[in-house]
């Protein structure tokens, strides 16, 4: 049975009172992982993440700590940060190329038409931040 949860290994790279910076390297076994298309840790270098400590442990910078996130919190990520925009970069320009015949202009309106998007993406991140928990193990 496969387990729900996707994990990483990182490293404490700043201790606040209430937050911790945990940097995530990315690892030749990232290749192989079979979650590699749903991740989007697999394509950068490091990857640093903010958490919330767990009550009664002690951190120090440097320690090696492991990293949870929900493979449905995962692929919901990949849905808003790759799938919509697509899908809102496509319908533009084929909408406004249908209707003007200009490509030049399609293709000026589909990338100017993410703006918006990202945008309310921007306003509405601290209500989406709780769907997209990725805690200490």
């Amino acid at each position: 049975m496969q387990e729900n949860v996707i994990k990483h290994s990182g490293t404490i790279r700043h201790i606040d009172a209430e937050k911790l910076i945990v940097v995530i390297h990315t690892v030749s076994a990232c290749s192989s992982c079979h979650e590699k298309g749903a991740c989007g840790i697999s394509e950068q270098k490091d990857k640093e993440v903010e958490l919330k400590p767990i009550p009664g442990r002690e951190y120090a910078i440097g320690d090696l700590v492991e990293v949870k996130i929900s493979r449905t919190a995962g692929l919901r990520a990949v849905l808003w940060a790759y799938l919509v925009p697509f899908a809102v970069l496509m319908t533009t320009l084929i909408v406004v190329w249908n209707i003007t015949g200009k490509q030049e202009l399609a293709g000026l309106l589909s990338l100017a038409s993410l703006i918006p998007y990202f945008f309310i993406l921007y306003l509405l991140r601290k209500r989406i931040a709780g769907r997209f928990s990725i805690t200490l193990v």
